[in-house]
């Protein structure tokens, strides 16, 4: 059943994040250029790839060469040829990439990174061994997310940091909702607090955050220079400044509450 019902958010997550995006360009100042010209996008399907149709992120290497953390494991694109390079013992849940070019990994109830062995050879190397027994109780990592000051893992019990030298935990009192980055800056979205920011190593409540306790937050992207656009499924769109929260009313929006916003 969670399968069948994972493929189906899958799909819609994809169709709304192309929705999302393509009406983003409609909103958002200076990301149309009459001198831009169109990007080239081709879609593979499952059939192509011959791999799980269910994928929960993507990431690519400087190299051009495509990662993406299938149901199946983690995938590797060259441009012509499509491989499993690690087959996990449990479903990968998120992928990120750092500016080593090192991959990070978050399963269920693991976490980790890929690097080359002595022949170049992709291996997984856990980091559960730099965890204590009572915090490696966590299910699926939704999202994993490289930044400057290292590699963080959400779950809904814990938030981890790698620095690659030590892990770093945050616990809410309750569980963290979906986190998301935006030029650099951490957000999280604990239950029962609302939005909160990642501050000095310290999570602090953002001005006016708490009215995102009920408000389920789906997307957070730049939104001209340092503003954040956030879009919530039933309430709208809104900017954040970095001082106030605004509602940000659009002609996409009443579209969006009726069809479910899911990514952005």
């Amino acid at each position: 059943m969670y399968d069948k019902r994972g493929q189906r958010e899958m799909v819609l997550k994809g169709i709304l994040g192309i929705v999302v995006l393509g009406l983003l360009f409609l909103i958002s100042p200076g990301l149309y250029s009459k001198d831009a010209g169109f990007k080239y996008l081709k879609n593979y399907s499952y059939g192509e790839y011959d791999h799980h149709p269910q994928n929960w992120g993507m990431v690519q290497a400087k190299n051009g060469i495509i990662y993406v953390a299938n149901q199946a494991g983690v995938l590797e694109f060259d441009g012509v040829s499509w491989r499993v390079i690690y087959d996990p013992p449990s479903k990968v849940r998120s992928i990120a990439i750092d500016e080593a070019g090192t991959i990070y990994i978050g399963g269920i109830g693991e976490i980790g990174y890929l690097a080359p062995d002595e022949k170049g050879t992709l291996e997984y190397h856990s980091l559960l061994g730099y965890l204590p027994e009572k915090q490696k109780n966590f299910l699926d990592v939704w999202k994993t997310y490289a930044s400057e000051k290292g590699v963080y893992f959400h779950t809904s019990k814990f938030l981890f940091r790698w620095d690659s030298r030590q892990m770093k935990v945050w616990e809410p009192r309750e569980r963290f909702l979906f986190p998301f980055m935006c030029e650099g800056k951490l957000f999280v979205r604990p239950k029962t607090v609302g939005l909160m920011e990642m501050v000095n190593d310290s999570l602090k409540k953002v001005p006016g955050g708490e009215m995102f306790i009920e408000r389920k937050i789906f997307m957070m992207v730049p939104y001209g220079s340092k503003r954040v656009l956030i879009g919530t499924r039933e309430h709208g769109f809104y900017i954040y400044d970095g001082t106030t929260i605004m509602p940000f009313p659009t002609e996409v929006a009443d579209y969006l509450k009726k069809n479910q916003l899911y990514h952005g």
